[in-house]
Formats: structure tokens, sequence, C-alpha cells
């Protein structure tokens, strides 16, 4: 690239030398062959000016392409503080819910007890740790109501 940069800064600089010669005006009479000469080496000279000018310009759009794409440090910066912030929420995230979590068991454990605590409650032998006959059998008329295709207990 730097070698390709110098040939082409290199043609640009004669170029322009040949073009300034061929543009001297000369105070003797020249024929129209050498007039038209003259002008024709002025037009290739300023052809090759434009070449390398545009030469020029692209390896400068290289160099920022590759600038841009091959910063790997600012992209590894901008990717490390992308995961941070994605970690952070995930902690918060978490946090919030184990919160919620814990809120709910909370409120559960207040219908539970409220629940046994009543007086208007159908199972009463159902809380105890061995389940009576008449516990079964509301379990069973619970499950049919559910669902009614599932088999008996």
């Amino acid at each position: 690239m730097q070698q390709q940069l110098d040939t082409e800064v290199k043609a640009l600089v004669d170029n322009f030398c040949k073009l300034v010669k061929s543009a001297k005006i000369s105070v003797k009479f020249t024929s129209e062959l050498e007039t038209a000469q003259e002008n024709l080496q002025i037009d290739v000279h300023s052809a090759r000016i434009v070449q390398a000018g545009e030469a020029l310009l692209q390896i400068t759009s290289e160099l920022k392409r590759d600038a841009l794409l091959g910063d790997v440090e600012t992209l590894n910066r901008k990717v490390a503080a992308r995961v941070a912030k994605f970690d952070k929420q995930t902690s918060e995230t978490d946090a919030a819910v184990k919160n919620v979590a814990d809120e709910v068991e909370l409120a559960l454990r207040e219908l539970e007890d409220h629940y046994y605590a009543s007086p208007y409650r159908e199972d009463e032998g159902c809380d105890s740790g061995a389940p009576t006959s008449a516990c079964m059998q509301r379990l069973e008329e619970l499950s049919q109501e559910a669902n009614p295709l599932a088999p008996a207990l």
C-alpha cells in the first residue's frame, strides 16, 4: 500500500512538471504541427494527472475503510460495554424476579393461613398428615370436575 501510494504521488508530480514544461509560451513562430503536438502532450499529461489523482483518492478510501474496520480495540471496547450493560440488566431482572417470587410466596402463605384457619372450610380432614376417606372422595370429585375424561382414582 505504501509503495503504491509513493508511486502514484511520484507520477502526479512528474506529470505536473511535464505539463508545466509543455505549457511554456514560445516567442518564436511555430508551425501548426508543433502546436498540435504540444497540445497533445498537454492533454496526455493532464489525463495522467487525473488518473494519478483518482488512484490517490482510491488509496485514501481504502485506508479510511481499513481504519474503520480494522480498529479492533474500539470495537472490543464497545462490545465489552454492551456486555456489561446486558449483565447489569440481567442482574436487575433476576433481582426483580426474586422479589416478585418472595412476594408471591408471602401472599400464598397468608392465603393458606386464612384458608386453614377458616371455620367455613369444606375439607376438614384433608389438612392432616394422613388423608381420610372423606378427603380422598372429595379429591376424586374435584378431579372429575376438572377433567371429566380422566379415569377415577
